[in-house]
């Protein structure tokens, strides 16, 4: 769904007032804007909804296991290394797959070994840069400890939040989380 169209304005026209209803209850309203971000992105392709989900989900555990071990910080440097690794690498899927398959088939021909690898045809999902950053970022934030970490509701509206989720701005979890926790002053 693109901002300037009319598709958009309806959307909005729905979900600014429903937000606005369930504004003195953070939770509810916090629900209300990640099915808005979902309606949002699904607009897009619904297909890539699960790859949205499993970032939140992946955010939320790995932003939970950065901070339960900040009294080990060795082991916390660790785990957060494998949660920036682990989203890294589905970025990389999808952005770099074709490019790194082309490279390595021709650099083997270069040495003599011919390679025959599948290439598969992978389609980029909108925005996944921005969520992907948005989950490291907010992996940093635990372990910086400017931040604790967050509800899975939180981590949900945080990353789906519609208006960012699919050109950014990549924002700071420390910047919107305390507004999702409190009502807005009217």
């Amino acid at each position: 769904m693109l901002f300037p169209t009319v598709t958009f304005a309806v959307f909005f026209v729905v979900v600014a007032p429903a937000s606005w209803l369930v504004s003195r209850r953070p939770r509810v309203r916090q629900a209300v804007l990640v099915a808005a971000g979902g309606v949002f992105y699904a607009h897009w392709d619904a297909g890539f909804l699960g790859l949205v989900a499993a970032t939140i989900l992946l955010a939320h555990l790995g932003g939970r296991a950065v901070a339960a071990t900040a009294d080990r910080p060795r082991l916390q440097r660790a785990v957060l290394a494998i949660g920036v690794s682990v989203h890294l690498a589905i970025l990389g899927w999808f952005k770099y797959y074709g490019f790194f398959v082309t490279e390595l088939t021709r650099l083997l021909d270069e040495v003599g070994v011919s390679v025959d690898p599948p290439l598969v045809d992978v389609v980029v999902p909108l925005g996944i840069s921005f969520f992907t950053f948005q989950a490291i970022g907010y992996l940093v934030e635990v372990r910086r400890e400017v931040l604790a970490p967050g509800s899975l509701l939180e981590v949900a509206t945080w990353i789906s939040f519609f208006p960012t989720i699919t050109s950014g701005p990549i924002t700071r979890a420390s910047e919107l989380f305390p507004q999702l926790r409190r009502p807005p002053d009217r």
